[in-house]
């Protein structure tokens, strides 16, 4: 099921037994209700990542800065943790609409509160793990500091950005 947010109020809810996943389409992050059966939490993710790059040759860090996920209110079944994962929505769009592959991007995780933080690359076929909570861990965050690395060859300098398509899971670890 994909959630959208709406354009009054800028949230998206979604419920399903197991598996919800929420895409985006505005800049700003949002926040979420992810309802499983008897399991819950309020979950804020940034739904867009913006790149100026300046010199295709260098690796260079999002404009948008560090982003941080966050989760609370969650209450989770017996012996299980919240797990976010995320995959590009498509391919970077550049600034003259050419695509560049979402593999250019990847995330280091620090700051991880009550859960671990995972670094990773970005990939539009398969969603790749951020975060996972801990046991019984009411709340949680994590700050995540993306970035991009080209080969310098055909590439041009400029403004780039990615759609991101979340997962969040309820799991047994």
């Amino acid at each position: 099921m994909i959630a959208r947010p709406s354009p009054s109020s800028g949230i998206g809810v979604c419920a399903v037994a197991v598996l919800c996943t929420v895409a985006f389409t505005y800049g700003e992050p949002r926040v979420h209700t992810l309802t499983l059966q008897q399991e819950a939490a309020r979950i804020s993710v940034p739904p867009v990542i913006l790149f100026e790059v300046h010199d295709p040759r260098a690796t260079t860090e999002a404009l948008t800065g560090s982003t941080t996920i966050t989760f609370d209110d969650a209450v989770m079944g017996a012996g299980r943790v919240l797990r976010i994962s995320v995959k590009a929505d498509g391919d970077l769009t550049r600034a003259d609409g050419a695509p560049v592959p979402a593999a250019k991007i990847s995330w280091r995780t620090s700051a991880a509160s009550n859960g671990v933080g995972v670094n990773g690359v970005l990939s539009k076929s398969v969603y790749t793990q951020v975060f996972q909570g801990n046991a019984a861990a009411r709340s949680g965050s994590v700050n995540v500091t993306w970035s991009i690395a080209f080969d310098g060859t055909r590439t041009r300098a400029g403004s780039h950005q990615v759609v991101l398509r979340w997962r969040i899971d309820s799991i047994v670890p």
